[in-house]
């Protein structure tokens, strides 16, 4: 092509530019897949919790250690409901590119996992649920690091 004739020794600059471009190329495409990796590991915990919450809330509860009453079967179905959408909005996000949605997806992603965290540690510091908590603690701090890692990454935010 033209730009390959006159690359070279004529134009080194040309060449580092290409380079340049392609790194921010590269960069974008990583930015893509940790945010498309994330987005399909947040489907499937979330998918794995409307499950259990939809279909086997008593023993969700048990394994918490809280008695199963029915409005807490009834809370922990709706719960399940909005775990099962969760699941299909990150499902279907996990290749957009950076943009200002995605980035807002990624904020409420953050506060989200962040609060439950830690109200579970709160919860069990105050003798209201069992150590089980740690195994969901553990996932929304594994999820939490994940989505400040994506948004701290350069190109990402909304105005980039």
């Amino acid at each position: 092509t033209e730009n390959d004739r006159v690359s070279g020794a004529a134009f080194p600059a040309l060449d580092v530019f290409r380079s340049r471009q392609h790194c921010r190329a590269y960069g974008k495409e990583n930015e893509n897949v940790s945010f498309k990796l994330l987005a399909i590991a947040t489907s499937v915990a979330t998918l794995l919790l409307a499950a259990g919450w939809l279909l086997a809330g008593r023993s969700m509860l048990k394994r918490w250690r809280i008695t199963a009453m029915g409005t807490d079967l009834v809370l922990g179905r709706r719960i399940g409901a909005i775990y099962l959408g969760f699941s299909a909005i990150f499902f279907l996000a996990r290749s957009a590119p950076p943009s200002e949605l995605r980035h807002s997806l990624c904020i409420g992603a953050f506060a989200v996992c962040a609060l439950l965290a830690g109200l579970g540690l709160y919860e069990y510091k105050a003798g209201r649920v069992g150590p089980a908590i740690f195994i969901s603690v553990a996932v929304e701090v594994f999820l939490l690091i994940g989505y400040a890692m994506v948004l701290l990454s350069p190109g990402n935010g909304a105005l980039s």
